[in-house]
């Protein structure tokens, strides 16, 4: 427990954080010949490197939560990774890249400037957003669990990337859909200030019971799909469309 710091420049052959309490700060570039184990605990990387010794190398995580603030590519190229649960979160005072190609469980992209998510197409738990960065690039992509929009900045997605996602909360900055659509398939959309700028469908999907709350939200078009009940719990406006294929859409 408590705050630890890698303050020379070491190869490590493997590294694993499994803290209860405390950061592990990285102070010095390092190098890891093996693998680098998430299991509980921040691991703060900073503006240092981590660069791979002799291949194979692994990158797992099944908690904790690992922090990189140089700009580029991150994490770095593992030969391999294992990610079933835990956090990567980017939060560079500039431009950062999250590494395409693989399957994260929590994301977190904080403090500012763009953060680019091109070939990232599966967030396995949520995609949270903070301070003032903004994400950019994006493909599409599933997300199981919440996208929380916390970021003062505005994100417009990239076209013709339609995003599924468990549940919508925003609280500030500018959301641009930029006619797409969103599938919304587990329980929440809400909304507690900042801007949704709707050109595109939100789509309410699957047999999970939903509600719209908070401050009101302008749609363009709003779809109802499976044997869900949606209860609007605050005002809608509907730019464009309203369709109810199937199940209950209660006004309230």
């Amino acid at each position: 427990t408590g705050a630890q710091t890698l303050g020379a420049a070491v190869t490590f052959n493997n590294i694993e954080v499994n803290k209860s309490a405390g950061t592990l700060s990285q102070n010095a570039n390092c190098t890891i010949n093996g693998t680098l184990t998430m299991t509980t605990g921040a691991y703060n990387v900073g503006n240092y490197v981590i660069s791979l010794g002799v291949s194979p190398t692994t990158f797992s995580a099944t908690g904790g939560d690992i922090q990189f603030g140089t700009t580029g590519i991150s994490p770095p190229a593992f030969s391999s990774f294992s990610i079933t649960g835990g956090t990567v979160t980017l939060n560079a005072n500039g431009t950062q890249t999250l590494r395409p190609g693989i399957s994260y469980y929590n994301v977190v992209l904080g403090n500012t400037s763009a953060k680019t998510l091109t070939n990232v197409t599966s967030i396995q738990k949520n995609l949270t957003l903070e301070g003032s960065a903004t994400m950019t690039g994006n493909s599409a992509m599933t997300i199981g669990g919440t996208l929380t929009y916390n970021s003062s900045g505005t994100s417009t997605l990239s076209a013709s990337t339609n995003i599924s996602l468990g549940n919508f909360n925003q609280s500030a900055g500018t959301f641009v859909d930029y006619g797409n659509t969103l599938i919304l398939t587990d329980s929440l959309w809400t909304r507690s200030g900042g801007t949704f700028t709707a050109t595109g469908q939100v789509t309410m999907s699957g047999a999970t019971n939903k509600n719209i709350s908070g401050t009101p939200t302008t749609f363009s078009k709003l779809y109802k799909q499976g044997n869900c009940t949606v209860t609007q719990l605050t005002d809608a406006i509907i730019n464009a469309e309203l369709n109810i294929s199937s199940g209950t859409f209660n006004v309230g």
